[in-house]
């Protein structure tokens, strides 16, 4: 008997060219002394696969069609190949709009603004959501406490109220700054 084989799709997220490979099986701690450098490097592209396995594809699965996108651009941004859930998502969608079965993309990959919501108000929320939580620490490294009249200061700044900066600042830190 030989030695037993890796299922070929492992093999499917090395980057030849750049040399940047690594194994979605890995621990934290393999994946962190395979090499973090940069956003190509073992550990990123690791983490960005954990990433789209564990959150992404949970996500899909209970009915969020929009993070089909979101999955794609982390597949572009990081070098890597399409998870089989998304690969099968993204040529359904496809297939619809290329076929005429549907009437627009957002129709073909059931993804459309939520009714009653703004454009302008979502994309200035999204514009503020990276734009509060730094104004926030950059006080804070000056010496500004964390508290209600920081938070009503930033959202001035930003023409929003405080109790919006503040939930704009903890949203930002549980999500982007979760402690694994």
């Amino acid at each position: 008997m030989g030695a037993k084989k890796k299922p070929a799709d492992k093999n499917l997220n090395i980057d030849l060219k750049a040399g940047f490979g690594f194994d979605p099986d890995w621990t934290l701690e393999q994946a962190m002394a395979a090499g973090s450098d940069g956003p190509l490097s073992p550990f990123w592209r690791w983490q960005r696969w954990q990433q789209l396995e564990e959150e992404y594809r949970k996500r899909f699965e209970a009915g969020d069609k929009e993070v089909v996108f979101t999955a794609l651009h982390a597949c572009a941004c990081s070098n890597l190949s399409m998870p089989d859930w998304l690969a099968d998502a993204y040529a359904a969608g496809f297939h619809k709009w290329v076929n005429y079965r549907a009437g627009s993309l957002d129709e073909a990959f059931d993804v459309a603004i939520p009714k009653g919501k703004h454009l302008n108000a979502l994309r200035k929320n999204r514009m503020l959501r990276f734009a509060v939580p730094l104004a926030v620490d950059k006080a804070r490294n000056e010496g500004n406490a964390i508290q209600q009249g920081l938070f009503e200061k930033v959202g001035k700044e930003f023409g929003i109220s405080g109790s919006s900066a503040k939930n704009l600042y903890y949203r930002y830190r549980n999500t982007f700054l979760k402690k694994s």
